[in-house]
């Protein structure tokens, strides 16, 4: 049920006003309202804002390199990925004593599994794998085991 729901959330819900995002690169910058609106005020404490977790999922297409038996073929396969985006607690001191925490910059994504190549019947080996293009993603932002969908791309 917690699957049909997120599925209808992917395709209805908007990008936030508090969310900057390149799905490009896995850049940008989430506010502190936008996570407090959607994760509860836990998750925006100096003690709990470390623990919110990033992940963006897009629908991918790659061009494969794989070998079998001393053949070469190249295969165009589509796939899911699901990728961590890096970031870092912003806390502005100077005119916030408590150290209170202003948002979460986005530094990029993290390390990213190489597509496979098919093993059926016969395994092939992966050589090599281009990024094609990528659509439909979506940004979800995660803190104690509730997760929100933040932005979406078409």
């Amino acid at each position: 049920m917690k699957f049909a729901i997120v599925a209808l959330l992917l395709m209805t819900a908007p990008a936030l006003a508090g969310v900057q995002f390149d799905p490009a690169t896995g850049t940008g910058s989430v506010n502190r309202g936008t996570i407090n609106s959607k994760l509860g005020p836990a998750a925006v404490t100096p003690e709990g804002a470390p623990d919110v977790n990033f992940i963006y999922v897009d629908k991918a297409t790659f061009s494969i390199v794989c070998t079998r038996n001393g053949s070469q073929r190249t295969f165009v396969r589509g796939t899911k990925r699901i990728r961590t985006v890096l970031n870092s607690v912003e806390h502005e001191i100077k005119d916030n004593p408590q150290s209170k925490v202003v948002g979460f910059l986005l530094t990029g994504f993290g390390p990213e599994l190489q597509p496979r190549c098919p093993t059926a019947p016969v395994p092939w080996t992966f050589v090599s794998a281009t990024f094609v293009k990528a659509q439909q993603g979506i940004l979800t932002a995660c803190f104690e085991g509730s997760c929100a969908i933040i932005f979406t791309q078409e």
